[in-house]
């Protein structure tokens, strides 16, 4: 606070702004998980993950709680009438199942706690990447796994791996347990072979309890398919709204856009920070507009898309219906 503070008088307010925005631009390092990866009981390759991708939290809010000087007591108590005290060493936990109350001693939460084996990251089986849907990627990161730093043995031993990867179409299903005692997750290594670099990525695979099994009826029945008009009117529209420009280049690219609600939250904090006379309702209103400019669409993209949208808009005409209230019975 103090260091902003000097620095605000020697700047402008538009510059101290600026600086103070970009502070969500800045880049995090991620330090690397060293590990010996195995394929085989005979094979080990010595290679560091690294996370490519994480989903930022904003810092929590911190509760100051007044000083207390009393003392606490805590105690349970039957539900009669004299309000029995229950000694402490009668107490034991509860976890609410349904309706029920299931009673775990400290033996049975002993017990049930996991203990796993140290780290570990090895390979279960190989997939045909073809099998590997979208829908089963979970978790919140995204790492890639290269060699061990200064190990000309465990770049030859990988490189070889990645190229068998790649040259087979198939994956890598791995398990990975990231310390002592951590849960292990099941995961698959895709090989991504660049010409400055190569290296192994990683992503977290759904388990079988995860599965949401839900079915849904056709949309259209027999007598309400679309046209041929129809269907050239939407890929018109399709092509129209492409935000790949003719190089290649993406208008919308997620890795240059920040996160309008941290951004919000840093611009309101900024604010009330450089003024803390105002509220913070009074600087909400502009922050949302700055925060939403990056995801404005441009008037070139409205203009290239008017053609297609009236087109959608004559093969595809809406009448309004009076919605006729059912009487209750």
């Amino acid at each position: 606070m103090e260091l902003l503070g000097d620095a605000t008088m020697s700047t402008s307010h538009l510059e101290t702004d600026a600086e103070v925005t970009a502070l969500s631009n800045f880049r995090k390092w991620s330090k690397p998980w060293n590990v010996d990866f195995r394929i085989s009981d005979g094979l080990l390759i010595p290679v560091s993950g690294y996370l490519i991708v994480k989903r930022e939290k904003l810092a929590s809010w911190k509760n100051e709680r007044p000083e207390f000087d009393g003392v606490g007591h805590k105690a349970y108590v039957k539900k009669n009438e004299k309000m029995t005290e229950v000694p402490a060493n009668e107490i034991i936990i509860g976890y609410q199942y349904g309706s029920k109350t299931i009673p775990f001693s400290a033996e049975a939460e002993k017990e049930m706690k996991l203990y796993s084996e140290p780290k570990d990251f090895s390979v279960i089986c190989f997939a045909g990447a073809a099998t590997i849907q979208e829908y089963f990627f979970t978790g919140d990161s995204t790492m890639i796994f290269v060699p061990r730093s200064g190990d000309q043995n465990s770049q030859v031993k990988l490189s070889a791996f990645i190229h068998a990867l790649a040259e087979s179409k198939k994956v890598a299903i791995v398990r990975r347990v990231y310390s002592d005692n951590m849960p292990p997750k099941v995961g698959f290594l895709s090989p991504v072979i660049k010409p400055s670099t190569e290296y192994l990525q990683y992503i977290t695979l759904i388990y079988s309890e995860d599965v949401r099994k839900i079915t849904f009826p056709s949309l259209l029945e027999e007598k309400k398919k679309l046209t041929d008009d129809q269907k050239g009117a939407i890929d018109d529209l399709i092509d129209s709204m492409d935000l790949t420009s003719s190089d290649g280049r993406e208008l919308y690219r997620s890795v240059d856009i920040p996160n309008p609600y941290s951004k919000v939250v840093r611009q309101v904090s900024r604010h009330l920070l450089l003024h803390p006379e105002t509220s913070v309702m009074e600087p909400m209103d502009e922050a949302k507009k700055q925060a939403m400019k990056p995801l404005e669409v441009s008037n070139d993209l409205i203009e290239k898309t008017a053609p297609s949208l009236k087109k959608v808009a004559e093969v595809f005409p809406v009448r309004a219906f009076k919605r006729i209230k059912q009487k209750k019975e």
